[in-house]
């Protein structure tokens, strides 16, 4: 597990953003030792990069974690949980300037770590592509949590339902379950977006003459976003809810949650 704290100079909170998992086609590359200077880090960290051993982290990211997480919750998701506990004691009565975590953030492996942790500690949530969180905490459901979905709504691991009647769309992990009792990450809210096709093409280029990788790498072209559309896809959204506010609280200004009961997934009181 890994993360960053970083600032919001403006409101003087912080955020953590949880590390994704190695790049899979890392799998297929070969070692890329390197020497350090100056370096300003823990020595674990320091021996990771200067030994450079591409396929064996990327192995264990997949094989140790995220393969772990459909079926029970895997050990960086608790590391995860842990150390922003540790940070949310840290800042509650303020550090260096800063008060208050008030998000985690997170692709892939570090999606899956950012929703166990948000749902966990009540902050809110944004993820791309999330790995499975099998037993969110009691606050999934508390309207804070945001996932982009590439691949226009199927990505590699989560995918996206249409809220009909609505332009909303709820997330949907593709496969484990979706959390314990009553707690669902299928009730939070999505947004599909397209995937990054120029990845793709580097990844055809760099493994043109190793057929099993392309076959196994296929599979995660829909694992990452095309950043720039990501931005006209969520303002498309917001434009949408502005829009549509003033007749919605009218409407449900008693309170109003999608009922799972009902087949069309339509708003009820």
């Amino acid at each position: 597990m890994s993360a960053l704290v970083i600032g919001n100079r403006k409101t003087k909170t912080v955020e953590i953003i949880f590390g994704a998992s190695q790049d899979p086609s890392n799998i297929f590359r070969k070692d890329e030792p390197r020497k350090l200077k100056n370096f300003k880090g823990s020595e674990k960290l320091k021996r990771y990069i200067e030994r450079g051993e591409n396929a064996k982290y990327a192995t264990m990211d997949w094989a140790g974690n995220n393969l772990k997480s459909p079926v029970v919750t895997p050990p960086n998701q608790k590391a995860a949980l842990k150390f922003a506990e540790e940070i949310q004691g840290k800042y509650k009565n303020g550090y260096n300037g800063y008060i208050t975590l008030t998000d985690t953030n997170g692709h892939s492996e570090g999606g899956g770590e950012s929703v166990y942790t948000a749902s966990g500690l009540n902050l809110r949530c944004f993820t791309i592509d999330s790995t499975p969180v099998i037993n969110p905490g009691r606050y999934i459901n508390n309207n804070e949590f945001l996932t982009i979905v590439p691949n226009m709504g199927n990505g590699t691991l989560t995918a996206t339902e249409k809220v009909k009647g609505t332009a909303f769309h709820i997330a949907k992990f593709k496969i484990g379950t979706s959390g314990k009792r009553e707690y669902k990450f299928l009730n939070t809210l999505a947004i599909p977006v397209e995937y990054d096709r120029e990845r793709e093409q580097r990844i055809k280029e760099i493994f043109k003459d190793n057929k099993t990788a392309l076959i196994f790498l296929d599979s995660f072209k829909q694992h990452c976003p095309d950043n720039e559309l990501d931005i006209e896809r969520i303002e498309e959204l917001q434009r949408y809810a502005e829009k549509i506010a003033p007749e919605f609280y009218e409407k449900y200004k008693a309170g109003g949650y999608i009922d799972r009961k009902e087949p069309e997934n339509v708003f009820v009181r």
